[in-house]
């Protein structure tokens, strides 16, 4: 088959090489679609209207194509006449969108027959499509720019939600500034004194700060019952009397604050104007501290505070060292002026710093040393409260530690407590050991899938926020299924809340040819393979065959992923399994049970009647299916002749 016979149609002569190699790439992708969709459907011709070329988008200009190719090749149309053809020109012309393209496509099926104007009404077509999808994207890119121009004008002029995202970003750029200050500025006044000049850098920083303090009298909180407040005058009110203070304190110009009293830079009361600047590490901590939840992060936020102190600490020992008694003015400023600074007279700066850090952290930690001990009293004083700080910070640490502990103690108790459960039974029961391996492979499946049970998160969570968050997670998973696309939202939101969690092994049978299906598997991690078993001619009811048997002589048709549903039928008229299913590795699954079905459309009385015409179809399917599959097996053919006749003549009712 050539190029410009793919998908079983012809390209007509007037569309370009180009053209004709885009319509290909549109069709196959079509055809992708339909392949990957699972084997548990009805007949795509069906009369019901449950067609699996439904599901493609169609306003992709592969369903574009795939309609008109197929409509230009129909047999049986009526003569059109030269007027109605122009009047069909100049309504594809007239589109505006690629949905009304489609719909006139449609329409056009009723009207063309001669090659001549089906390959003219082709080509304006094509042209159509591609004018429309050009316009389509421009659009889309004038929509994205426009939502960046508002982003700001969003951010500083509405009130920001607790949740909103450009905020949440903001956030951690501030965070990111924070840490920078925390780290760069007490190594700057302890090791370097006004020898560095980078007023740019902080006057950067400070403009940073300040719009911060803006944006927080325009940021939505969440009160004491997590309820979001978004009234401006609150939210003032609640800014103020929180860290409004501190905030503005931390982030004032230095240089200005400076000249407002006149300091000069050159005075040591200018380093000192600088440290307020420190006061941005509480600042830090209450982001923190509302970003980061989970156990690991809150271990993972004191250890890096811990941190931050040691270096402030260890940076401020060491300026307490070096600073003189007096300066050239004779006025009495912070230090005392100790001898172990002299020793590092003349060290790298890397040594310096190193040695006050060790100096910080060995306080911290205990008591020191005594290698670098604190002799003036202003250096005591100063050991004093970093021990006080240090014994703070250690029973923050150690208690986050403890809770964590003892909760991955009691869950690991839980887990081991049913393992030893497990070996209990199997040797009470004289099991072989490769059945207490499987079994206790299976308990560590389900014990991991355990934890992301939606059932086991949302006990305590209201109904409807449980049916909304069970429609977030399965409605993709659901609306691959022909017969639920159409369904009422209220009778899904009811079929999702019945769903549980299955694990299956590699190895393990999803479901066996001939058993009664009684539940429909949606695979949402994993993988598994199809497979059918043909009868021959000699063959008796393989029913009534032993399995092993029956999966020995069965033929792999095709695998499947995340995405794919095993067992549609089952839930319609509850018939034998017409194909077996294995898992190739571990597979997770969402199930649901025909019982839960039941009870859902019973309580729909509306989808009753739809299931009803659902059954009828599948009825007259089956019998199509078992006529096919008689005659093809009453004359002598090959195992794969055989299985080709099987299949074609089930079409999608495998399962």
């Amino acid at each position: 088959m050539n190029a410009d016979q793919q998908g079983g149609t012809l390209l007509p002569p007037t569309v370009g090489s180009k053209q004709k190699k885009k319509c290909v790439i549109a069709l196959d992708r079509s055809n992708s679609i339909r392949e990957n969709l699972n084997v548990d459907t009805v007949d795509e011709r069906s009369s019901n209207g449950y067609d699996k070329r439904r599901l493609d988008d169609s306003r992709s200009i592969a369903g574009v194509f795939r309609r008109m190719w197929s409509y230009i090749t129909e047999p049986n149309v009526e003569k059109l006449n030269e007027k109605a053809f122009k009047h069909l020109s100049v309504k594809f012309k007239t589109c505006h969108s690629l949905a009304d393209l489609s719909q006139h496509m449609s329409q056009s099926s009723l009207d063309i027959s001669s090659e001549e104007d089906r390959d003219h009404i082709s080509s304006v077509a094509y042209k159509k499509a591609n004018v429309l999808l050009k316009e389509e994207s421009e659009m889309k890119r004038k929509l994205q720019l426009k939502r960046k121009q508002n982003l700001f004008r969003h951010l500083f002029t509405d009130i920001i939600p607790v949740d909103n995202r450009p905020k949440r970003l903001w956030d951690w750029v501030i965070i990111l500034l924070i840490v920078y200050t925390v780290i760069d500025l007490p190594i700057r006044i302890a090791f370097f004194g006004d020898t560095v000049k980078d007023d740019f850098k902080w006057a950067v920083i400070d403009i940073f700060f300040l719009v911060d303090i803006y944006l927080n009298f325009r940021t939505a909180f969440l009160d004491t019952d997590r309820y979001e407040v978004t009234q401006r005058a609150e939210i003032v009110w609640h800014y103020l009397r929180g860290r409004f203070i501190l905030d503005l304190v931390a982030a004032l110009p230095t240089d200005l604050v400076a000249a407002i009293f006149g300091v000069s830079r050159d005075h040591r009361a200018h380093s000192v104007l600088m440290l307020f600047k420190l006061l941005r590490f509480f600042h830090f901590m209450f982001k923190v501290d509302n970003m980061i939840n989970s156990a690991t992060g809150r271990i993972t936020r004191l250890l890096f505070t811990f941190c931050l102190a040691a270096h402030v600490i260890g940076c401020g020992f060491y300026a307490l060292g070096r600073f003189q008694t007096t300066d050239e003015s004779g006025n009495v400023v912070v230090g005392g002026g100790t001898r172990w600074t002299d020793r590092l007279e003349g060290q790298p700066f890397y040594f310096q710093y190193a040695t006050s850090v060790y100096w910080a952290y060995a306080t911290l930690a205990t008591v020191g040393y005594g290698d670098v001990s604190a002799t003036s009293g202003n250096e005591r004083i100063f050991a004093v409260v970093t021990m006080l700080v240090g014994s703070v910070l250690y029973a923050a640490i150690f208690g986050t530690f403890t809770s964590v502990i003892q909760n991955i103690d009691r869950h690991k108790e839980e887990y081991n407590s049913k393992s030893r459960d497990i070996n209990d039974f199997c040797r009470a029961n004289q099991l072989p050991s490769f059945i207490r391996k499987r079994l206790l492979d299976y308990h560590e499946a389900s014990w991991q899938l355990r934890k992301l049970s939606a059932n086991h998160i949302l006990n305590d969570v209201p109904e409807s926020t449980q049916m909304d968050l069970m429609m977030l997670m399965y409605a993709d998973l659901v609306v691959t299924v022909p017969m639920f696309s159409e369904m009422p939202t209220r009778f899904l939101e009811k079929m999702v809340m019945s769903f549980r969690h299955v694990v299956f092994l590699s190895g393990d049978f999803i479901v066996r040819q001939g058993d009664i299906g009684r539940d429909l598997y949606f695979v949402v991690s994993g993988e598994i393979s199809i497979s059918v078993f043909v009868p021959q001619v000699e063959d008796e009811d393989p029913t009534i065959m032993d399995f092993d048997e029956v999966f020995r002589r069965s033929v792999q048709i095709r695998t499947a992923g995340p995405g794919a549903f095993v067992g549609e039928i089952a839930l319609v008229n509850g018939r034998a399994r017409t194909a077996s299913v294995m898992a190739n590795k571990k597979v997770q699954t969402v199930v649901l049970s025909k019982d839960d079905f039941d009870r859902c459309v019973a309580e729909s009385p509306e989808v009753a009647e739809t299931l009803k015409g659902v059954a009828s179809i599948r009825a007259k399917n089956d019998r199509h299916a078992t006529e096919a599959s008689s005659s093809s097996s009453s004359s002598p053919k090959s195992s794969s002749s055989s299985l080709s006749s099987f299949l074609s003549s089930s079409g999608s009712t495998i399962l």
